[in-house]
């Protein structure tokens, strides 16, 4: 058990530290709903069309943590181009909470989602298939929003 948490934890690290570094040193620029590159867990999109192609793909082979992950990047980005907040990978969920305006629209759902998404990627919960799957709907048809 300890091996496996310390391997989670190292993988964990690298990627932060992966997703740092690029940032820091201008390879993503801060994220807009309008930006060439949106970086996903273990691949990109160009588009966020894409990376919700990518969410569903996942959900469809059962893979929910990788499509909670993405659904919650997707969220954050799609509040940054609303103005709700500002989205930089090295701020922490409960700081965008806190960024959020409770009275937004949006908030629910960032609020449910980043309940779920630190069950399942912090607490290494299982993810609940139904609870994803359902947050992912919520999250397509708030980038429909978007688009509109």
């Amino acid at each position: 058990m300890a091996v496996l948490l310390a391997l989670v934890t190292g993988l964990l690290v690298l990627v932060l530290y992966r997703s740092g570094t690029r940032y820091w040193n201008g390879a993503v620029p801060p994220t807009r709903v309008g930006a060439s590159t949106l970086v996903v867990l273990e691949g990109e999109a160009s588009t966020p069309q894409q990376a919700l192609r990518l969410a569903r793909e996942a959900a469809d082979r059962g893979d929910f943590r990788q499509a909670l992950w993405i659904s919650h990047r997707l969220v954050l980005l799609a509040l940054d181009g609303r103005g709700a907040l500002r989205f930089r990978p090295a701020k922490t969920n409960q700081a965008y909470l806190r960024e959020c305006p409770p009275q937004r629209p949006e908030f629910r759902l960032l609020s449910d989602l980043t309940a779920h998404y630190e069950e399942v990627v912090y607490a290494q919960r299982p993810a609940r298939s139904q609870e994803t799957l359902s947050l992912l709907a919520k999250v397509e048809e708030l980038w429909q929003t978007s688009r509109a």
